[in-house]
């Protein structure tokens, strides 16, 4: 509860938001509770095995990860004084994504579905007027 206690208090200092206290006490607790120990008891190697588990079971989304990520780097770094012990995390990347394109007969039946002339008059002048840029441009 002390250590809670301190990284709050850390926090609040530090100007963090309320939300960011409470996903960070939260990545805390649930840290503790893999252990079933405080984290000032949690060793280098068990933080690294705690962070496998996070990016292989518990953490499918690199924003989540990250944030649980942080939450650690600040208690360790910050809260506890051991910055060493966290110097081997790694921020994940989120993967890009492609965008969605859609195919002739999705254009067709969008237009097609606007009701207003002057909708319709002005899109499909802006895909003709597209298209016909987009074939006279060198391959």
């Amino acid at each position: 509860m002390q250590l809670r206690n301190q990284m709050v208090q850390d926090m609040e200092l530090g100007g963090y938001s309320d939300a960011t206290r409470r996903l960070y006490v939260s990545a805390v607790r649930e840290l503790a509770a893999y252990f079933k120990k405080s984290p000032a008891d949690v060793t280098r190697d068990q933080l690294r095995e705690y962070v496998v588990y996070l990016r292989t079971e518990r953490c499918k989304s690199a924003t989540r990860l990250r944030n649980r990520l942080a939450a650690l780097k600040f208690v360790y770094s910050r809260t506890l004084g051991r910055e060493e012990d966290v110097s081997f995390l790694m921020w994940p990347q989120s993967p890009e994504t492609v965008p969605t394109v859609l195919s002739q007969h999705e254009v067709v039946r969008l237009l097609a579905a606007l009701e207003h002339p002057t909708y319709r008059y002005g899109s499909d002048d802006y895909l003709c007027n597209r298209a016909a840029r987009t074939r006279s441009l060198p391959a």
